[in-house]
């Protein structure tokens, strides 16, 4: 009988190590200002549903360039870094368009998956705001700049978004007087700020 309480003692114990500890998505800095790091096994749940405003294909014009966005949701996924923390998360693919010459200036719908935007800085999201990782084509140009936290903001019923890049702070160290970008600094091909913001229009 000893034996037999043992045994449904370690096999409750195991299921409470391994079991996921949820926490919406939306309230992960509530949760880390309240009680501090998160445990392994941790699931950053949309359980709020408010990924779902962002999904759709949206369609805008900033400084006569076309800009077309399609966010899908992906749900339960994680990373090679971290494998024992789970989170829902955003993907967006986007092409930018010059509408006086018809150039293609930058397409992400022909990259993997791992070089799309789709990792979400959940500290800084909350309801009506979504913060992620911007970063550009390729190494060279994330290097000389192009990189920094891409915020999506939702308005007019969520028929809309603001959207804007603020860059990551760069520091270019000039050997023997030659930058290390030729070309100068690259920055994102986007506004920088709230009030310049590129507005999308939902489009399905």
């Amino acid at each position: 009988m000893k034996r037999l309480i043992f045994i449904i003692y370690v096999v409750f114990c195991i299921q409470v190590l391994s079991a996921q500890f949820i926490v919406p998505v939306d309230k992960v800095n509530e949760y880390i200002t309240e009680y501090g790091i998160l445990p392994d096994h941790t699931y950053y749940k949309d359980v709020n549903k408010v990924l779902n405003k962002y999904v759709g294909t949206w369609e805008g014009v900033y400084k006569n360039q076309t800009y077309y966005f399609e966010i899908t949701k992906q749900t339960k996924v994680n990373s090679s870094d971290f494998p024992l923390i789970y989170n829902d998360d955003l993907s967006i693919q986007f092409k930018i368009t010059d509408n006086r010459s018809k150039k293609v200036i930058r397409n992400t719908f022909n990259l993997p998956d791992d070089s799309l935007i789709n990792l979400s800085l959940l500290t800084k999201i909350t309801e009506n705001k979504h913060v992620m990782l911007y970063y550009g084509g390729d190494n060279k140009q994330v290097n000389c700049g192009d990189i920094g936290d891409i915020y999506i903001e939702p308005f007019d019923k969520n028929r809309k978004l603001r959207v804007y890049v603020v860059p990551q702070s760069m520091v270019f160290y000039v050997e023997d007087g030659v930058h290390p970008c030729p070309g100068g600094r690259i920055l994102p091909p986007f506004p920088d700020s709230k009030e310049t913001a590129l507005i999308l229009t939902k489009k399905n």
